[in-house]
């Protein structure tokens, strides 16, 4: 959703439509490595860099074990993206907050046609002295090839605005969900990108988009090399 509402091309809409709801059985999870190599390093309160050197070291056992071109490039983007990481992280917002991971990992906004899948790798806390602790989340983004590109950015921007949506809603818990600490990071430009304000303007494209998805939802075809489940069609 964050891409679909930052794209103005309608081809690009429609594919984006056709891969939701035609998912590949073939791609694998890209930058998994990575992503559990940053999440276990900002999770540990020493923030120990053993973290990195172990998450980097698996992936080039794993490398070097397959026989896999793609496992391989898999595994030197990830390299490549914890090290850009290591490098931006004494800029970042994240090193100044208590960051936890998660409980569960499949959470929704379903407030309009089409269902909205919301993912973040950790929650983040700041305590406040006069009320009740700050609170939101992170999601690590990795695109090699399109960082600091002003529509990668307004895709991270829309990604941070809808992890504060979710906070806002549902995890009250916490304390009180704080646009300043909904973020989504590009770690390949090391940069991040924070819920723009309330994001309540932007809700409403969010809203407008759900109708057209759902509208347009049963009239794409799936590709032609699709291999995922069997289709039922009416």
């Amino acid at each position: 959703m964050a891409e679909y509402i930052a794209s103005d091309s309608p081809t690009r809409r429609r594919t984006i439509i056709r891969e939701a709801q035609f998912p590949s059985t073939s791609v694998v999870t890209q930058y998994r490595g990575a992503r559990e190599g940053l999440v276990k390093f900002l999770a540990d309160g020493t923030r120990s860099p053993r973290h990195f050197a172990k998450a980097i070291i698996d992936l080039d056992e794993r490398a070097k074990a397959s026989s896999s071109a793609w496992v391989k490039a898999d595994c030197l983007n990830s390299m490549e993206a914890i090290e850009k990481f290591q490098a931006a992280y004494n800029r970042l917002l994240l090193r100044k907050l208590d960051c936890r991971i998660p409980s569960g990992k499949k959470w929704q906004i379903t407030d309009w046609p089409t269902t909205i899948s919301v993912s973040f790798d950790l929650t983040l806390h700041k305590p406040s002295p006069t009320g009740p602790d700050k609170f939101g989340a992170v999601q690590f983004v990795f695109s090699k090839g399109e960082a600091k590109t002003k529509k990668r950015a307004e895709q991270c921007a829309n990604i941070a605005g809808l992890i504060y949506t979710f906070c806002q809603r549902n995890l009250k818990g916490f304390g009180t969900a704080d646009p300043a600490l909904c973020v989504a990071v590009d770690v390949f430009s090391g940069t991040e990108y924070r819920c723009p304000g309330t994001f309540t303007k932007k809700l409403r494209h969010v809203e407008d988009s759900c109708h057209d998805i759902a509208a347009l939802w049963h009239t794409i075809p799936p590709p032609n090399d699709y291999d995922g489940p069997k289709l039922k069609r009416p």
